[in-house]
């Protein structure tokens, strides 16, 4: 975690992330999470913001002074002073919520409301196939009756994923897309929840996708951070938001069959 400071003065805690910083993670991680967290705040979800972090030289050295790198390198890991050297010159920096959040776990109380949302959160979850959102790495804070939303990654399979991701994870409007609903390892954190909720409905979720308008989902990848990150991804993330979003109807279909399994 970091302190940000912006143009006013104001201080805030975050967490900074880069594809540097393990050895599994997507070139275009950055990407990716840019494009689901503004996606998510703008459907008025529960998401952590998040800001661009400049990578200077000033960061570089408090990382090594800090986090002391010497002991870390005779631990045999790589230092992360090195692992800012070596990444992208600009990050992200997940804004904290707060204090009072703890991890969800599967026996946390749920609301009549905390179920509502819990099927929003379930529903971008499968439509902007982020994967990683499961049982046992939930990526899920609670806070009483609220839900906090963190790294989404690992999000746009389709349109930015790894080969090895793409081969197991088709869209979730074709045949059998829809595969967060069971298995030890896929199996969405609260889809138990919602399963049987049948007055549970997906359908505001829905129209909040379609009363997006295409020119907000364009600007997630017109700013000048696309001028240091992958061009060509945010144009293929954007054409899947846009095929995903004709297709809603068809992926809320396919979430009710499993309803019904």
């Amino acid at each position: 975690m970091v302190t940000l400071s912006n143009s006013s003065g104001t201080l805030v805690e975050a967490y900074l992330k880069s594809p540097a910083f393990h050895e599994k993670k997507s070139p275009v991680c950055l990407e990716r999470e840019w494009f689901a967290s503004h996606l998510a705040r703008d459907l008025r979800l529960p998401c952590a913001k998040i800001v661009p972090v400049e990578v200077t030289s000033e960061l570089i050295r408090m990382a090594a002074e800090v986090f002391q790198d010497d002991g870390a390198m005779l631990q045999g890991a790589f230092p992360i002073s090195k692992s800012l050297q070596n990444g992208p010159d600009l990050l992200i920096g997940s804004i904290s919520l707060g204090t009072g959040w703890s991890e969800w776990t599967p026996v946390a109380p749920a609301s009549i409301n905390q179920l509502k949302m819990a099927a929003e959160i379930y529903f971008f979850d499968t439509l902007v196939q982020n994967w990683d959102r499961v049982i046992h790495n939930p990526n899920l804070l609670i806070k009483n009756d609220l839900y906090g939303m963190i790294d989404q990654e690992e999000s746009f399979v389709e349109a930015a994923g790894l080969e090895v991701e793409r081969s197991y994870l088709p869209k979730p409007w074709m045949e059998n897309g829809v595969a967060n609903h069971s298995g030890e390892f896929e199996e969405h954190p609260l889809w138990e929840r919602i399963k049987n909720r049948r007055g549970i409905s997906f359908d505001g979720i829905v129209r909040k996708f379609k009363r997006l308008p295409q020119e907000q989902i364009e600007s997630y990848g017109s700013g000048v951070e696309f001028n240091i990150w992958s061009r060509s991804a945010s144009d293929r993330i954007s054409e899947y938001i846009f095929e995903a979003i004709e297709n809603v109807e068809t992926i809320r279909d396919a979430i009710e069959v499993n309803r019904r399994s």
